[in-house]
């Protein structure tokens, strides 16, 4: 685990989902980025972090969090961006509804209320290091 990756870990709340058992294969296709979720989804399934400010989504859907999987499904909130956020893959979302998000082997913040997609890091350890005290 790189350290601001197990940094982020650390100082995150109780697992989502306890008994986690295979993470699957969900995040297979984002190559290393996909490698580092899933990485940090068998350390710790799902989690909120900075006093439920960022949520990691874990692998699957329990009371207080969507899965992975089931939040990039096509028919639920992306549907109604209209084929904006189609080649986008959600993993972490922030409390005013930012989306961080895999996109061309890149991290990047996708804009809830304006579709405005930024490109913020290249790997999962450096968008932890921008997250992280």
């Amino acid at each position: 685990m790189t350290p601001a990756l197990g940094k982020l870990i650390e100082i995150s709340g109780a697992p989502l989902v306890r008994d986690s058992g295979p993470i699957g294969d969900a995040v297979d296709h984002l190559g290393d980025i996909g490698a580092s979720i899933h990485e940090v989804l068998a350390r710790k399934n799902g989690f909120f972090c900075f006093e439920a400010a960022l949520r990691f989504f874990p692998s699957t859907t329990v009371e207080s969090s969507w899965s992975i999987s089931e939040w990039n499904s096509p028919n639920l909130w992306k549907d109604d961006y209209r084929g904006l956020a189609d080649n986008m893959f959600c993993f972490a979302e922030e409390i005013f509804g930012r989306q961080f998000v895999v996109r061309d082997e890149k991290i990047a913040v996708f804009e809830s209320e304006t579709g405005d997609l930024e490109v913020i890091a290249s790997s999962l350890e450096e968008w932890a290091s921008k997250n992280t005290p």
